[in-house]
């Protein structure tokens, strides 16, 4: 553990190095807080969801890959049948509609599921 801890700071100094002004390539990636990783929010009830949704958008989270995740986790409950509370449901998709453009083909499919 302790080589693989050197050749990384060796790596680090080198491309500071190389590069004196510019930013490093894997900082620029940072971890948005409050939000649940997808297998954890496939374990989640309908509530639960919409209370992290509802957190992000107080918190203004703008990353699309974010709000693509939220769909499909409710697409995958709506397959999967474990959605009963459909107020949560169609809050959760107001919320989702504000931050990505859901295309025709998935409204069309969630409106066929229901």
């Amino acid at each position: 553990m302790a080589a693989r801890f050197q050749m990384n700071t060796k790596l680090l100094i080198s491309i500071l190095k190389k590069r004196k002004n510019g930013p490093l390539p894997f900082l620029q990636k940072c971890y948005i807080h409050n939000v649940p990783r997808i297998n954890t929010m496939k374990h989640m009830n309908i509530s639960d969801l919409r209370k992290n949704i509802e957190v992000c958008n107080k918190k203004n989270v703008k990353h699309k890959n974010v709000w693509s995740n939220f769909l499909y986790i409710i697409i995958l409950k709506l397959f999967n049948k474990e959605i009963k509370n459909y107020v949560d449901f169609m809050i959760i998709l107001k919320l989702l509609s504000k931050y990505i453009k859901i295309e025709k083909k998935v409204l069309l499919y969630i409106y066929i599921k229901k």
